[in-house]
């Protein structure tokens, strides 16, 4: 996958962020007033044809997960790897694909259903964090625990992407794939943001872990664990 661009801007027309989507070049975008070029994409790199980026964050996201044998875990998000990691460690997994399920809507799960609730890159397709952590904290169980990874508030910066970091906004990111235009949107939030999210909803954070990706600058992943 060819990496050719971002675009950085508020979103003014509903668009599902909650979910990834490839629209075709001649499809309409509903793309922002104020929108501004940046002279790269902060998750450049990041496609399936260099799968083993992700390995800096399944490493991290599953050792701060901890021990999973016997634990009842909520997965959100459609990794296959982690997926396959959590059974095979002895978890009895639920999973909820964000391509099924609107993540601004209430879970479709009963009260203090799970131990663990597992979220890998999912949540910068949701721009209002605290209805979704609100969720999760109803479905966990006393002295439970969140893991979630997202794209790092710094990601790109160094780069160039010519963004406000104290803001939250919508990243377009431009990229080519076979024959077609694709956008992908991510919204990227400031770290105080993150944090605020997560505290706010009444979970805990007991680490936060930054893996660095070779010699990169900037950090790529933000990866947290909190408990209930």
């Amino acid at each position: 996958m060819q990496r050719y661009g971002a675009k950085w801007g508020i979103l003014r027309s509903w668009v599902p962020t909650w979910r990834v989507r490839s629209l075709r070049q001649n499809v309409r975008e509903l793309i922002f007033d104020g929108a501004i070029a940046a002279k790269a994409s902060p998750y450049e790199g990041l496609s399936s044809a260099e799968d083993h980026l992700f390995d800096y964050e399944r490493e991290p996201m599953r050792a701060l997960a901890g021990d999973v044998r016997e634990l009842d875990v909520l997965n959100v998000g459609g990794d296959p790897a982690h997926r396959e990691w959590l059974t095979s460690h002895g978890a009895r997994t639920v999973g909820i694909d964000p391509n099924e399920h609107d993540l601004r809507e209430a879970l479709p799960l009963g009260k203090e259903s799970f131990d663990l609730v597992f979220s890998s890159l999912t949540l910068h397709f949701v721009r209002e964090w605290e209805p979704l952590m609100r969720e999760f904290h109803r479905v966990t169980r006393p002295n439970g625990a969140l893991v979630f990874s997202t794209h790092h508030p710094c990601r790109g910066l160094h780069d160039g992407l010519g963004v406000d970091y104290f803001s939250t906004g919508l990243v377009v990111d431009r990229c080519n794939s076979s024959d077609e235009d694709v956008r992908l949107r991510y919204w990227r939030r400031p770290l105080s943001a993150v944090v605020s999210a997560v505290i706010e909803t009444g979970w805990r954070i007991a680490k936060i872990a930054e893996p660095r990706i070779a010699e990169a600058v900037d950090p790529w992943f933000l990866i947290v664990r909190a408990t209930r």
